[in-house]
């Protein structure tokens, strides 16, 4: 029926809005009230904001338990319709009062959340209830710019359910609507193509550098890798338990590139300091090692003893049947699937012959990580 497809649309659009249910099904039945009448109480404590008497009966709404819908016939107050259909709901639900209603007959007195006035823009963020928080809160920032009201994590205000974001200052002043919310915010897709992408959880990740073991979400183990490493939770713990993950390869610094006054050749990032303090510059050739490059800072306070760092990136060189020109190591892939390493002086092909084949359902690539 038409009453039946509206209710199934009503509770399909408002599923994530727990609160609306929980104060439709909180009066406790009285048997001298209409059905009519106690749908009219109930229908204004939810969405006006007053306060229903308490002896406002539960009704069953459409057939589902504890829920029924309400009557045909006239409600001893003219001005509300005694048929509220489910559109009616929809329209006053938009229209609800940011601030908290009073449980409709409930005995523990507890008020009633309200429905939020809008909802949120979360982007790529995952911004749920976990009952696992408090009720004290106060604001995370992701990465995106997107700011979110959170709780705390149950822990006097120690610290915020904000994941992979920035955390503010948390306070007893929370907005009614954030209690119990947290957000894990977006980490984007890693920034680079190629091997930094070294492996699905369960493969080989070949790196020089630093192994970072993620779900994506901003929960995430590292460790200090100089060949292979199985990409698994033996090598480096559960950061999400649950969750797929996958290992990310930083390359470290190779070996110095010149020191202060001299010309640095490097593609990737230039680290200019000492005493493990950094300027740093993106370079795609050469470069001067002096203070003037690095925007005239002089980082670890040295003068003359800094000295200049490549951090070298991979760079694609050929696709599946070319030639790779390339001194210095070589990949051979697609996605989280990679060979080993080759070592190259001149140049290679880019085929199965030469290096193995890591995903025979796609075309690979070859990358150089120049040394």
């Amino acid at each position: 029926s038409n009453g039946m497809s509206e209710c199934l649309f009503f509770f399909d659009r408002y599923i994530a809005d727990m609160p609306l249910l929980s104060c439709l099904c909180r009066a406790p039945p009285r048997k001298d009230r209409t059905d009519a009448k106690a749908t009219h109480d109930l229908y204004g404590s939810v969405f006006s904001g007053t306060s229903a008497p308490t002896s406002a009966p539960v009704p069953a709404f459409f057939g589902i338990s504890g829920i029924s819908a309400a009557p045909s016939a006239a409600p001893a107050q003219p001005s509300v319709p005694a048929t509220m259909p489910p559109v009616a709901v929809f329209a006053a639900a938009q229209n609800a009062k940011s601030a908290p209603a009073k449980s409709a007959g409930n005995e523990s007195g507890a008020s009633c959340p309200c429905l939020p006035s809008k909802a949120t823009d979360t982007g790529a963020n995952w911004y749920r209830r976990d009952n696992g928080t408090g009720t004290w809160g106060g604001k995370c920032t992701c990465p995106d710019g997107r700011s979110f009201d959170v709780a705390d994590n149950n822990d006097n205000c120690h610290s915020l359910a904000c994941e992979g974001g920035s955390a503010g200052v948390c306070g007893k002043d929370l907005p009614a609507s954030a209690a119990h919310m947290r957000v894990t915010c977006d980490q984007g897709a890693p920034a680079k193509e190629g091997p930094e992408n070294c492996a699905n959880e369960g493969g080989m990740c070949y790196c020089q550098g630093t192994v970072s073991f993620t779900d994506g979400k901003g929960h995430t183990m590292s460790k200090q890798v100089d060949g292979a490493i199985s990409c698994d939770v033996a090598n480096f713990g559960d950061p999400m338990v649950g969750a797929r993950k996958s290992c990310v390869c930083t390359p470290g610094p190779g070996a110095q590139c010149a020191t202060n006054g001299g010309t640095c050749e490097c593609s990737g990032v230039v680290k200019y300091g000492a005493n493990n303090h950094w300027a740093t510059k993106a370079v795609d050739g050469h470069v001067v090692c002096n203070s003037a490059t690095f925007g005239g800072v002089d980082p670890s306070g040295e003068g003359t003893g800094n000295s200049c760092f490549c951090i070298p990136k991979w760079k694609k060189c050929a696709d599946e049947g070319q030639t790779c020109q390339c001194k210095g190591t070589v990949q051979y892939g697609v996605g989280r699937a990679w060979t080993s390493p080759h070592d190259v002086q001149k140049s290679i092909k880019c085929n199965n012959t030469e290096f193995g084949d890591p995903d025979w359902l796609h075309n690979k690539s070859c990358y150089c990580l120049s040394g």
